[in-house]
This record gives structure tokens, C-alpha cells and sequence, in this order.
């Protein structure tokens, strides 16, 4: 070798080091052995401390309690409860302190021992503590217990516990039950009932463990905009715990820390005072829409109605922008008024519906409570059939899912066609979906109440041969099925009208169902279906509530 060529290489072997040496010090993504030891180490640090140190919880001022309050009094306990041999007792109590407030659960033994036995084993070990409530679907249900860290998800999510034999217990409001995909796959994840829920899930092997026994309120109140959408994300929610749930779902209530506790009184230093609101506990009010002009019970309201001997049209001959239709069913009656602002294609494809009679003898194949009721495929597979392969567009969302209100069921985009559903809570979170409301039951909300759920969600299960049979097939496979009679056009009126005919409701209906704005829009709507009828306008003015349906069960 040269000397020339030396010097060159040597040259090289310069540049090349002071080049890498330029890299390595002002790289940002450099890892060096020491930020390497500082993740492990910070990532540990998550790992093994507590997210919120139990000897320092906040220390709060409780208010007074008002008019609509109570409170009670529980005292944490240093160490779990056991039963005399040192095992899960018999019932204990558990505090729940979340991010917007505080509720307090009871869990008995005898109820679901093995359920029990687990849910006692998750607090003991502070599974629950910064846990989120990723599913919160207000009048149904309320959903956690995917743990906050990897480590103890790994730990949980597949130590399943033996199914618990059916007890006593329904799945009613304020009961708590494990979550499950079938026979012998509860670990970890529970919800607490917002609503009457036994009639779809009694018989579906979800046996309650325990139940809220102060403090519901809390659920009630719990932020339910993502609705559904992080069960969508299960498998990330899986790996990544809160980390994920915090980054995509940021404003989610959650568990501060779970504590099994003794109810107390004022007396007791150590106790804790929880204000709640009074549940009222509300009766299930089933009407069966008589039809008599002489009823003076005070809970109901005489309304009356003429029957139209033609569809109501407006100057130019088309549906007019308000109408109402009349449902007679196998349960009672009930009416409806649907709104053009609402939804104007869908609006436009009710007055088809009502006017070809594409409803009468149709079932209400679908009756999910405290969800939807569903209805619109006809009692024969050739009526109607020009509406089936004719889907309409969409409309935008104006009014709410609300209690109520009546919405289109649909496949996705643009897929209307027959099939109609009534919402029987606050499915608001089917706004975000595209299910636009196109008119709201606005008497007899106490029949749609009173459908026959026994079936739940079964016989949807086969659309395709209710298409394709229509109700011989369902006489066969669900006969207790309840069904529309006859679905017809009405104007509200007066006793003076000698063709008006009286049918009663439960007026404590409409007033838990309407509120305070709709009310009113509802009495000004009457007045001026008065002042039409004196006008001897055939226009229909009924009153203009908002809300509607879902189609999406939980």
C-alpha cells in the first residue's frame, strides 16, 4: 500500500467517526443503556405503585343534604370482611368512589357464591381502583371492570369462574351481574342494571351477585357519550388498559378506589357521610286503552279523535307537513304524530306506509324494554313489496332519540324501507348513528310499555323467513307475539264532534314522558288543532314533540 492511499483511508476513517460521533450525540431517538434503564424502571414503577395512595384520599366537604337527598353513613374497614372460618361472608358492602361521585353496593353469598366469591377476591386486590366505565347506555346498563393496568389485566381476563345457578334475583334496576359470552366465562367485568333488563336476561344465564343499595343516582349520571364505541376497541382496551382507554376515550368517568365498608351513623368519627338522591321507585304503569267517555279516575286523560275516511293531504295534494296516525294493537291503542322537519324523506315514507295499510296485522317482532320496541315487516310477503326493494335516503339528525320517539330501523347508509322502531328510554347515543327521529307517540305510551317482551330479541333473529313468510311464520314460532290491528289516520277533536270517539290514557304517562319545553309545544299544538277545527280546516295539528327510536341492541 501506497502512503498516498493511507492517508487517504486514514482521512476517511476520520470524517466517518466525527460524522457518527455528530449522530450519536444529537440524535433524538438515541436509546442508550441508561434511558433504557429509566423506561424499565419508570415502566415498574407503574406497575407495582398504586395509582392513588390509600392513606391520602381527599378529604371532602360533604354538603347538606336537600329536599330530594339523603344520607347515609359507612365506615371503611382496615382489612376484608370474612365469615367466621376466615372465608367470603355472608353479604358485604362495597364503596364505590368514582370521578363524579360516590355509590355504595351490598353482595350476598347465597345469591351467586361463586360470582360473589370473585368479586370479592377483585376488590381485596384493587382490581376496581382507577378501573373505567367504558359502556354506559343511560336506562339499560352501566359496565366496567376491564382493570387499569396490563399486569392485572393479564392476570384476570381469562380466570373464569363456574356458572352460578339461577336464584330468586331479576335483572332489574340497581341489580348487579357479571358480564359474559356465554357458559362459564365470567372473570372480571360487571355492569349494573339501569332499568327493568329480566326479561332479556333472566333467562340468559346473567344471574345477579349483588345490588347498588345507595347512590344509584351516581350511575344515572355517569357520562355516556361514547355510548358503545370503546366495545369496539376491546382487544386494545385488553393490552393497553387505561393507557389506551385515556388516549382515545379521554373523558370517561371512573372508579378513584373501591373499599369494602359497614354502614354507620353521624355518631361514628371514623364513618363517612355519602349524599344520594331518594330513588323513587316508579310502578309499571300497563294501560289497555279504554275506550269509555265516562272514566273519572284522575291518573287518566279523555282524549278524542276522529278517523279519516282519506289520507290528509295539504293544498297541493301532498302529506302535509303534520300528521297524525292512530295504532291500534292486540295490547290497546295508542297515537302518534310524525313531522315533515323532522325527517322529510322518512316522513314521506310513514304517510306511504299508514296509507297502503302496509302495517295492519304487522307484529311487533322486536320489544326489548327500556330499548326499542320494533315493528314494519307486514303480515303478507306481497304487501308492501314496492317499498321493500325501495330504500330511501337518509335524513339528517334533528331531533333526539329520546323515550318515545319514533325512528326508521336501518342496515346502513341509506337502507330504509319498512321497518320502525320506538324507543323506550333515552337512546340519544342512536343520534351519532344516523337514526333520525321522525315522530314521537304522544298518547298511550303505557301500551307500547305493555308489549309482549317475552321473546326479547329472538325473532329478529330471523328477519329472512319473517319476509318470506310473514306472520305464518311467526304464529308458529312466537305465537304470543302482540300486533298491530290497524293503523289509520286520525285528527284530534272535540266531544262535540259526533264523529270523534273517545279513547282514555294514562295522563301520568305524559307527563313522565314529556318534559317541561315539550309540554308546552304539545298544549299550544292542541290549541291550534282547536282553531282549525272551528275553521273546518282538515289539516291535522298535533303536538310537535321530539325525540325517536334506536335499532342497535346492547
Amino acid at each position: 500500500m501506497s502512503k498516498k492511499t493511507a492517508v487517504i483511508i486514514v482521512f476517511v476513517l476520520a470524517i466517518a467517526a466525527v460524522a457518527f460521533g455528530f449522530w450519536y450525540q444529537f440524535m433524538p431517538a438515541r436509546l442508550t443503556n441508561e434511558t433504557i434503564r429509566e423506561a424499565l424502571s419508570a415502566t415498574e414503577r407503574l406497575e407495582k405503585e398504586p395509582t392513588a395512595n390509600p392513606q391520602e384520599e381527599e378529604k371532602e366537604e360533604v354538603p347538606t343534604p336537600g329536599p330530594n337527598e339523603e344520607v347515609k353513613y359507612f365506615r371503611e374497614l382496615s382489612e376484608p370482611p370474612t365469615d367466621p372460618a376466615g372465608g367470603v361472608p355472608e353479604k358485604f358492602l362495597v364503596r364505590y368512589h368514582c370521578s363524579n361521585g360516590d355509590f355504595v353496593a351490598a353482595f350476598y353469598r347465597d345469591w351467586a357464591p361463586h360470582g360473589v366469591a370473585r368479586l370479592y377476591e377483585l376488590v381485596k386486590e384493587g382490581v376496581h381502583n382507577e378501573a373505567r366505565f367504558y359502556r354506559v347506555l343511560p336506562g339499560f346498563a352501566v359496565q366496567w371492570g376491564i382493570p387499569a393496568k396490563p399486569s392485572q389485566i393479564a392476570k384476570w381476563k381469562e380466570a373464569f369462574i363456574e356458572d352460578d345457578p339461577p336464584n330468586n334475583q331479576s335483572n332489574v334496576r340497581g341489580k348487579i351481574t357479571f358480564a359474559q359470552s356465554g357458559p362459564k366465562t365470567r372473570t372480571m367485568q360487571l355492569f349494573v342494571n339501569l332499568g327493568d333488563n329480566s326479561k332479556s336476561l333472566d333467562s340468559n344465564g346473567f344471574v345477579p351477585i349483588g345490588e347498588v343499595i345507595h347512590g344509584i343516582s351516581t350511575l344515572d349520571s355517569m357520562n355516556a357519550e361514547y355510548a358503545e364505541e370503546p366495545i369496539k376497541k376491546l382487544k386494545e382496551i385488553m393490552t393497553m388498559g387505561n393507557l389506551f382507554l385515556e388516549q382515545q376515550y379521554p373523558n370517561m368517568d371512573f372508579i378513584k378506589k373501591a373499599s369494602f365498608v359497614v354502614e354507620s351513623d353521624a355518631s361514628d368519627p371514623q364513618a363517612k357521610p355519602i349524599i344520594a338522591k331518594k330513588e323513587t321507585v316508579k310502578a309499571g304503569v300497563f294501560g289497555d286503552a279504554v275506550v269509555s267517555a265516562d272514566s273519572q279516575d284522575a291518573d287518566k286523560e279523555i282524549l278524542y279523535f276522529r278517523e279519516r275516511t282519506e289520507p290528509p293531504t295539504d293544498a297541493k295534494g301532498n302529506p302535509p307537513d303534520v300528521f297524525m296516525v292512530r295504532f291500534k294493537t292486540s295490547k290497546g291503542d295508542f297515537v302518534a304524530s310524525f313531522t315533515k322537519r323532522w325527517a322529510p324523506h322518512g316522513h314521506e315514507r310513514m304517510y306511504q306506509l299508514v296509507r297502503d295499510k302496509v302495517f295492519n296485522g304487522a307484529k311487533f317482532f322486536r320489544v326489548v324494554p327500556n330499548f326499542v320496541v320494533q315493528f314494519g315487516i307486514p303480515a303478507k310477503p306481497d304487501i308492501g313489496a314496492e317499498y321493500r326493494e325501495a330504500p330511501i335516503k337518509d335524513d339528517p339528525v334533528i331531533e333526539s332519540n329520546t323515550r318515545g320517539t319514533i325512528s326508521f330501523a336501518a342496515a346502513g347508509p341509506n337502507t330504509r324501507t319498512m321497518q320502525i322502531f320506538i324507543n323506550y328510554g333515552n337512546n340519544s347515543r342512536l343520534d351519532n348513528m344516523g337514526f333520525s327521529p321522525i315522530g314521537k307517540v304522544n298518547y298511550g305510551m303505557e301500551v307500547v310499555d305493555a308489549l309482549n317482551s317475552q321473546y326479547g330479541e329472538q325473532p329478529a333473529r330471523y328477519q329472512r323467513e319473517i319476509m318470506m313468510r310473514g306472520n305464518e311464520f311467526l304464529d308458529e314460532r312466537f305465537p304470543g307475539l302482540d300486533y298491530i290491528k290497524e293503523a289509520v289516520f286520525v285528527d284530534l277533536s272535540t266531544p262535540k264532534d259526533p264523529e270523534a270517539k273517545p279513547l282514555v290514557f294514562k295522563s301520568s304517562v305524559a307527563l313522565e314522558v314529556l318534559t317541561p319545553k315539550e309540554k308546552e309545544a304539545k298544549e299550544q299544538a292542541e290549541k291550534d288543532a282547536e282553531s282549525q277545527k272551528q275553521t273546518e280546516s282538515t289539516n291535522n295539528q298535533e303536538p310537535q314533540n321530539q325525540q325517536q327510536g334506536s335499532e342497535t341492541t346492547p
